[in-house]
C-alpha cells in the first residue's frame, strides 16, 4: 500500500470527516450542519480548535458554500475555520482564497498499511488498556491537560461517557502503577482507522510509551487494512520510525 496513493487519499479525506463527526455529537449544544458539500461541525465549547468545516465533497458553488457555512458559525457565535486537504478540489483551493481566508496552520496526514504496523513494545511497568468505563476515561483528561495544554473544563466535556457508546470510537490508555501517563484514540470508518490525541505527560516523553500506544491501539482495530493520522512537528520523526508515510497536507483556514 503507497501512502500517496489516490484511493489512500480519499479514503483519509472521508475519515477526516466522519472523525469530526463523532468528535463533537456526544456533545449537548453540539451543531453538525451541511452546506453543499462543506459539512460543519461545532463543540460549541469555548475552544476554536475544536470547531471546524470539513469539505466532504466538491461543492456546486464553492463561494455561495463558504459563505453559508460561515453563516452557521456565525449564529453559533463561532469565527469560521476550515479543514481541507490541499489540491483535493481545485475549484475549493481557488474559492479558499477568494473568500479572503487564510492558511494559519498545516499538518501532514501521514499512512501506512496496519499489517506493517509492528507489535507494540511496552516499556517495562506499563500497561496499555482498552478504555471501556467512564471513570478510567476521566481520569485521561489530566493527561489531555498537561499534554496539550487544554483547558480543564473543555477536556472534561470532550472525555464525557458519551464517547464510549460511539461504535466507530475506542479509547485506550497507558497505566504506570495505576496512573494513566498516556492517552489515544482510533476512530475505524471503511476499513481505515485513524489514530487522534496521541500523547504522553511531559516527564515521560522519550521512553517509548508513544509509539506503544499507537501501536497497540492500531492493531486492535476492526477489520482495518488501512492506518492514518494527522501528525504534529513533534511527533512527524517517530511516526516515520514506525512506518508512516506522508499521504497529504491538510491546511486550516481562517479570516487573517
Amino acid at each position: 500500500m503507497r501512502a500517496r496513493d489516490h484511493s489512500v487519499g480519499e479514503r483519509i479525506a472521508g475519515g477526516v470527516v466522519e472523525a469530526w463527526r463523532d468528535r463533537v455529537r456526544h456533545l449537548d449544544g453540539h451543531v453538525i450542519d451541511e452546506a453543499d458539500g462543506i459539512v460543519v461541525c461545532l463543540s460549541n465549547l469555548p475552544a476554536p480548535d475544536q470547531q471546524a468545516a470539513l469539505i466532504e465533497r466538491e461543492p456546486l458553488d464553492a463561494m455561495r458554500a463558504l459563505a453559508d457555512a460561515e453563516a452557521i458559525f456565525r449564529a453559533n457565535g463561532q469565527s469560521l475555520g476550515i479543514l481541507a486537504q490541499r489540491r483535493r478540489y481545485e475549484s475549493v483551493d481557488r474559492a479558499l482564497r477568494e473568500y479572503g481566508l487564510t492558511v494559519v496552520m498545516t499538518e501532514p496526514a501521514m499512512a501506512i498499511g496496519v499489517a506493517d504496523v509492528s507489535p507494540a513494545v511496552v516499556p517495562a511497568g506499563v500497561e496499555i488498556v482498552r478504555v471501556t468505563d467512564a471513570e478510567l476515561l476521566g481520569r485521561l483528561v489530566d493527561v489531555e491537560v498537561r499534554s496539550f495544554g487544554s483547558e480543564p473544563i473543555v477536556a472534561e466535556r470532550m472525555l464525557g461517557p458519551g464517547q464510549l457508546e460511539l461504535p466507530a470510537v475506542r479509547f485506550y490508555a497507558a497505566l504506570l502503577d495505576g496512573r494513566p501517563v498516556a492517552q489515544a484514540y482510533t476512530h475505524t470508518v471503511n476499513g481505515a482507522t485513524s489514530a487522534w490525541g496521541v500523547a504522553t505527560v511531559p516527564e515521560l516523553r522519550g521512553r517509548g510509551i508513544g509509539t506503544a500506544i499507537t501501536a497497540f491501539a492500531i492493531r486492535d482495530a476492526p477489520n482495518a487494512d488501512l492506518a492514518w493520522l494527522m501528525s504534529t512537528r513533534e511527533g512527524r520523526s517517530m511516526y516515520e520510525r514506525m512506518g508512516f508515510r506522508h499521504a497529504s497536507d491538510w491546511d486550516v483556514w481562517a479570516h487573517a
